[in-house]
């Protein structure tokens, strides 16, 4: 008997509730939004920040309904608790994406287009009506199947809520800096790819049995070792730019230090071919948010960032 089977029933409750909502996922992404909320505006946005944590909580509660063999196999906490209540789980998120979008309406109609584009990526992630060559035809795939579009479609929804939605949100749109948002969204989207990719160092032996191309299961682990450095420094590239250029203010090159960061995470989590397991991933994550509340606290505390 499995130690989930044998759970009290709160504590099953528990694991299936962790095992879908993904907290630390959602934690980053609240962090991430409310720092570049303030960022832009030199004000916290919480609600905004909280409305990117509903729209990936639907996500990720929708992923694992559909994804959930894919999860019992690679032992993903609260996967066996899902399969159980699979078809609920999928029906209570179609209710979730309804009433979210429709109370978008009312709370921020300025953002509802992102969020819109933002549900449509999702559920191209988990469902096939995405138009892709299948075997050599043309058909319909889902992101999550789709070599490159995999990891990039999940960067497309960090965008998305972490700059799109506070940009829009405090309608700041017209007077930031167009340079400085690509400067800082080509800083982000690399140095997210690196946490997508050490996902998928977790899972490679489940995506490998089913045949889901990721970096990992088409060019090796030593090769997505690689590719995970290439981006740490692709991703320090645009901020040392905009820092020499003046283009990026301290508040928004500052952040290089997520880079050195994630180096780190890298040496400790990754060292000699170790393949990162879920609880590190976990772990991996709650740093980089630690990180960026730390950025939020010293704003806090009014300490200097820059004018």
């Amino acid at each position: 008997m499995t130690a989930l089977a044998s759970a009290s029933p709160p504590a099953r409750s528990l694991t299936l509730w962790f095992g879908i909502a993904r907290p630390h996922i959602l934690t980053i992404v609240f962090a991430s939004t409310l720092t570049y909320g303030w960022i832009y505006s030199e004000r916290f946005a919480p609600l905004i920040a909280l409305i990117a944590v509903w729209d990936w909580f639907i996500v990720n509660f929708m992923n694992k309904a559909v994804d959930v063999e894919e999860d019992v196999h690679n032992g993903i906490a609260g996967a066996e608790a899902v399969k159980d209540h699979r078809r609920a789980v999928e029906r209570t998120g179609w209710l979730m994406i309804a009433l979210g979008l429709g109370a978008g309406l009312w709370v921020l109609p300025q953002i509802w287009p992102f969020r819109l584009v933002f549900t449509v990526i999702g559920l191209g992630y988990n469902y096939k009506f995405v138009p892709a060559i299948v075997k050599g035809r043309l058909g319909l795939s889902r992101l999550k199947e789709m070599y490159f579009f995999k990891n990039f479609g999940s960067s497309m929804l960090f965008t998305l809520s972490v700059f799109l939605y506070p940009l829009f949100g405090l309608e700041l749109e017209r007077s930031y800096p167009m340079s400085a948002l690509l400067l800082s969204i080509a800083f982000f989207i690399p140095l997210e790819l690196t946490y997508e990719i050490i996902y998928d160092l977790r899972d490679v032996l489940g995506d490998r049995a089913l045949g889901v191309p990721t970096y990992p299961v088409v060019h090796g682990e030593a090769r997505a070792r690689q590719i995970i450095w290439g981006l740490i420094l692709g991703s320090s590239i645009p901020l040392i730019v905009g820092a020499l250029t003046g283009l990026l203010r301290l508040r928004e090159w500052v952040v290089i230090a997520g880079c050195v960061q994630q180096a780190l995470v890298v040496l400790v989590f990754l060292r000699e071919g170790r393949r990162p397991s879920p609880r590190d991933c976990i772990l991996i994550t709650l740093i980089g948010a630690a990180q960026l509340f730390s950025y939020c606290a010293w704003v806090r505390l009014g300490l200097p960032l820059g004018s």
